[in-house]
């Protein structure tokens, strides 16, 4: 069954919240010690860059699949030059935060980057068997 936009973005919906009720669950009630007042707009940030790229790769998919993997490598590699600008920037703003604010963006990271590769493999899949 093909994998529609509707259903990406309930996914995408149900990860972004589970992450954001963690999140906040491990930096309010269970680690008090580490406040982190930006996790709600990272949480966004990932889950709307996310989207983005999704959205282009799955333009990429219709149209051209024997291109795919040379964009998505270029695409990935502008995704995580922008990533690094962005924290960079967040880095020069509020260097006393550091430690908690990249532990935060690396797992928010690796979270939304796994489920942005499940999400494709299955897309691919269904569109090779059209």
């Amino acid at each position: 069954m093909p994998f529609s936009l509707k259903s990406y973005l309930m996914y995408l919906l149900g990860m972004t919240f589970f992450v954001l009720a963690a999140g906040l669950l491990l930096t309010e009630k269970i680690f008090p010690v580490i406040h982190l007042p930006e996790l709600i707009p990272m949480v966004f940030f990932f889950a709307l860059a996310t989207l983005l790229f999704h959205l282009y790769l799955l333009r990429v998919i219709r149209h051209n699949l024997q291109r795919f993997t040379l964009r998505f490598m270029v695409a990935t590699g502008v995704k995580m030059l922008f990533y690094m600008i962005m924290a960079g920037l967040y880095l020069l703003l509020e260097p006393h935060r550091a430690i908690p604010f990249l532990i935060a963006f690396f797992l928010l990271y690796l979270l939304f980057t796994v489920f942005e590769i499940s999400i494709l493999v299955r897309s691919m899949r269904n569109n090779k068997g059209k």
